[in-house]
């Protein structure tokens, strides 16, 4: 059975769906806040903001792959339990049983990997610059405007998903980055 129809099966095509918006966003903002902070601080080098993002990205990888499957499994486990009372046999062997032992891995990576693969490409331009190939006068802003693209982009797939006006919750989206970027900025007043 493919990873789609497994998701499908038990429903967690909507929790996967649900996680990789959440945790894109926590990727994008951890990221964002990150880069804002190093240079609010003076620290601004494309070896410190790789090594900073990346080291969060690892953080929430491993805390989003975790936390994700501990905690699904223990909620599939529950549904399948239910479902077994209400039937009074096992389902451990058909289509459901095996979905539902499956889907808490799949749904765990979705948790996991989103955020850790949105600073990944956040971080794509101090990669460029420490291979002498963007010039270190574009990095903040190339790093800033990936974040606000990236924002964008998921507040139109919300959009689409909601079946409402694209343009509104690309704004939204934006806006949050916008207020993120802003209240960290704040930190160079310290």
């Amino acid at each position: 059975m493919n990873i789609i129809k497994t998701l499908k099966l038990t429903g967690a095509d909507k929790i996967a769906r649900r996680y990789f918006v959440v945790n894109s966003f926590d990727g994008i903002l951890t990221s964002l806040g990150i880069i804002i902070g190093i240079y609010a601080g003076g620290l601004a080098s494309p070896k410190v903001i790789i090594v900073a993002v990346l080291g969060a990205a690892i953080a929430l990888t491993v805390s989003g792959v975790s936390s994700g499957y501990i905690s699904e499994e223990a909620e599939h486990k529950s549904s399948m339990k239910q479902i077994e009372r209400a039937m009074l046999k096992d389902i451990s062997k058909t289509k459901m049983g095996k979905s539902t032992r499956k889907s808490p891995l799949i749904v765990a990576l979705v948790n996991g990997f989103s955020p850790g693969l949105a600073c990944i490409i956040i971080i794509f331009p101090a990669f460029l610059t420490s291979w002498g190939i963007l010039p270190e006068s574009y990095l903040l802003n190339s790093m800033v405007a990936i974040s606000f693209l990236m924002l964008i982009t998921l507040g139109i797939i919300l959009g689409k998903r909601a079946k409402e006006n694209v343009l509104k919750y690309a704004i939204k989206a934006l806006l949050i980055g916008i207020i993120a970027a802003a209240l960290t900025s704040l930190i160079a007043l310290f």
